[in-house]
């Protein structure tokens, strides 16, 4: 969702960035795109005002004090007031801290039964995020976590949740006995606390739209369980709407943090910049897709430099720590000096990039390189299906030592995976050039790292 504006505001810092001082036109120039793009990005005019006009307070204390390199500072200035309008006191200091710590604190996770309570609209992907949020803290807290469906109106909801629990350490309860949906909402937690869970994540009942008897009941619920943490789920793709709906469950029960899905879809992202100022409240979480790990915890600082086109290396580097496979980096390593990095630890290496979200979301997160297209994304990801294709086409000897593949082998793997044999020996020598990068990047700083990769992604 961050292409749109992403695009536009790198744009427009870029037009200035060679100026060693800006005169009073020029920053009423600048600041007047900047409001442009944040409108159509959809940000409401309420806020882009304010949005412009504490960032025109920060670029005329640039001209004040004066700079070295003002295209640098004013980048610095809008990165600065990005993180100002998604930040609180939850990020200060997180990006110091593990993601074990961030997790406790923004989540306020004491000892006991902790009860979170998730609101929103229907088809805001609510109940697939109570699980995402179930397994993320069962994973890096080693918490016991349970589910439960408060919602119904919908047995799809229930049976649902039962099945995203169904082969994961969360489990879902199932209360029955109960006189209205505010009883089982207690029962649910009693039991919860009686087994011994850490946590209880509830999933209430969605509506088209804000209603009074949706409201009713959700401060029944709330008044009721009185959670430690509710969590306003907010479809991203809802544009302007979002903070109005965001206001309006606000307004009857104290939300404590917000969750924005569909994180990758084609939203424009003025909805993530509006809801922190219109609701008062954090968004602690982001999703994408529909796989359960598709959860992370919301950066400002991370986010703000996707805007500035400037990368998110950590989300990289943290999400490449969390891929657990049965061949680590060191591995890989030691095979190349050793002269051993076969085909099979290359299908290894790439099975490692999809789990970390595949070549398009790497590249997402790396410093000026240019986001691919969905058309070419595909392509990609047809590429690699086909290359891991064509290396289980190969007998264990073919894949130990590549050398021996001649025209007759190469053929009778090309038809075996359904290829060409022109794609065999593409694979081939991609397979031979990533060795030798990753052979070179060995023992280099980030930076020189850093500009390999992007002659990779460019080529």
């Amino acid at each position: 969702m961050l292409t749109f504006l992403k695009e536009k505001i790198s744009t427009l810092v870029k037009k200035f960035s060679s100026k060693s001082h800006l005169n009073s036109d020029e920053i009423d120039s600048l600041l007047k795109q900047i409001r442009v793009a944040l409108l159509d990005a959809d940000l409401s005019l309420e806020l882009t005002s304010i949005f412009v006009d504490e960032l025109r307070l920060k670029i005329e204390m640039i001209n004040k004090k004066g700079v070295v390199n003002y295209g640098k500072a004013i980048c610095d200035a809008m990165q600065s007031q990005i993180v100002d309008f998604l930040s609180n006191d939850l990020y200060e200091e997180a990006n110091s801290e593990n993601n074990h710590n961030t997790l406790k604190r923004i989540l306020n996770i004491k000892d006991g039964l902790n009860v979170i309570l998730f609101l929103g609209l229907q088809g805001v992907g609510k109940t697939t995020t109570v699980a995402k949020l179930a397994i993320l803290l069962t994973q890096k807290l080693g918490k016991k976590v349970a589910i439960t469906s408060l919602d119904e109106t919908r047995e799809a909801a229930k049976e649902q949740l039962k099945i995203l629990a169904n082969g994961s350490a969360v489990e879902f309860l199932d209360c029955k006995d109960f006189s209205s949906v505010v009883s089982k909402a207690n029962t649910c937690v009693e039991l919860a606390r009686a087994r011994g869970f850490d946590i209880i994540i509830m999933d209430t009942a969605g509506r088209t739209d804000v209603d009074a008897t949706l409201m009713s009941e959700i401060v029944e619920i709330h008044n009721t369980v009185k959670p430690s943490e509710t969590i306003f789920v907010c479809d991203a793709m809802l544009g302007q709407q979002a903070p109005v709906i965001g206001k309006a469950f606000a307004a009857a029960v104290p939300i404590t943090g917000i969750i924005l899905t569909r994180f990758d879809g084609d939203a424009k992202g003025g909805s993530m910049l509006s809801m922190k100022r219109a609701v008062g409240v954090p968004i602690k979480f982001i999703t994408s897709g529909e796989k359960l790990d598709a959860i992370e915890i919301f950066h400002p600082l991370r986010i703000a430099s996707r805007i500035m086109g400037l990368g998110d290396i950590a989300s990289l580097i943290e999400k490449a720590a969390d891929v657990v496979d049965d061949i680590s980096e060191e591995q890989i390593v030691e095979k190349m000096k050793s002269g051993k990095f076969t085909l099979i630890d290359y299908v290894k290496y790439m099975k490692k990039v999809g789990k970390m979200g595949g070549m398009s979301f790497m590249i997402g997160l790396l410093p000026g390189i240019p986001k691919i297209d969905q058309k070419q994304q595909q392509e990609l990801e047809r590429k690699i299906k086909n290359q891991i294709a064509i290396i289980s086409s190969m007998t264990e000897k073919e894949k130990e030592k590549p050398s021996i593949l001649d025209g007759k082998r190469k053929m009778r793997i090309a038809n075996g995976s359904g290829t060409k044999v022109q794609d065999v020996n593409s694979l081939l020598r991609e397979y031979e050039a990533i060795a030798e990068v990753l052979k070179q990047m060995r023992n280099m700083r980030l930076g020189d790292q850093m500009k390999i990769m992007k002659n990779i992604f460019k080529k």
